[in-house]
């Protein structure tokens, strides 16, 4: 999917919004290859900058839904300044 950058936006609030626990995961990807090597920055966006979103990928862990189970993620915290 294709997404164009728009005021105010940065490469993390992207990337949450369509479900993605890092955004290294839409700046690493190939299709993003000439914006990457353009910006060299993942965090200096501009309006107009066009992304390629990957599909989010899902987990399934099978287990049983009358049981209580415990989850942990593993995500970076976003520092803004």
């Amino acid at each position: 999917m294709r997404y164009l950058v728009e005021q105010g936006d940065h490469l993390s609030g992207i990337a949450a919004r369509f479900g993605l626990p890092q955004f290294e995961i839409i700046w690493n990807h190939p299709e993003n290859a000439a914006l990457k090597a353009e910006r060299k920055n993942p965090h200096i966006l501009y309006p107009g900058d066009e992304l390629y979103i990957p599909e989010h990928e899902t987990k399934d862990h099978g287990k049983p839904s009358d049981d209580r189970h415990r989850f942990r993620v593993n995500a970076p915290s976003l520092y803004l300044r």
